[in-house]
């Protein structure tokens, strides 16, 4: 899949009770129709948002990296200071500081929104 504006190649697919959402990288938006209202989207068994659903495909390379990481250096990682933490992830993860922080949002707000949702 790619952006019909820009040819992003990098695209999120969220279902939605009303249509499937689709959005770039760069931003860009659109809305397509499942299957029993003519369009080629066949409607999913559940509609519940996973955080990897929000990750773009290279944000869930450096997710899984984050991840392994984690699991590898558990005991160093409870350890630290924060700063530390963050230094060794770049380091041992081979990403930017950047790509860190765009993951660590994203699981914020992908947080925020599981709890206000839960009540």
């Amino acid at each position: 899949m790619q952006c019909s504006v820009c040819n992003e190649k990098e695209v999120i697919k969220i279902y939605r009770l009303d249509k499937v959402k689709f959005q770039c990288k760069r931003g860009h938006i659109w809305f397509e129709d499942y299957k029993d209202n003519g369009g080629r989207h066949k409607r999913p068994y559940s509609y519940e948002i996973q955080l990897e659903d929000i990750l773009f495909p290279s944000e869930k390379e450096v997710y899984k990296k984050l991840l392994d990481d984690i699991e590898k250096n558990n005991r160093f990682y409870n350890s630290v200071d924060p700063v530390s933490k963050a230094k060794s992830f770049m380091k041992n993860c081979n990403i930017t500081e950047k790509e860190m922080l765009t993951i660590f949002r994203k699981i914020r707000d992908f947080e925020k929104i599981k709890t206000n949702t839960s009540h």
